[in-house]
């Protein structure tokens, strides 16, 4: 069993929340990679649906239908 002291961490630990990575027609190696905690400024709306199933009166089931980018 390896000595867990020994190993080496190639990522540490940061507060970032997201992450982007491009790369190119499937290629192995990264271009660019960020990181950042906060976006500002993108919106999505989703119109849901609520269908009423024959027989089962105590359930309600919700599709998601059209959504929508906005800025």
């Amino acid at each position: 069993m390896a000595n867990p002291a020994d190993e080496q961490i190639a990522y540490p630990f940061t507060a970032f929340n997201f992450g982007v990575e491009i790369r190119v027609d499937a290629s192995r190696c990264r271009y660019a990679t960020a990181a950042f905690q906060e976006c500002d400024g993108l919106e999505m709306t989703m119109d849901v649906k609520t269908i009423r199933e024959g027989g089962n009166n105590g359930k309600e089931i919700r599709l998601t239908a059209r959504s929508s980018l906005g800025r």
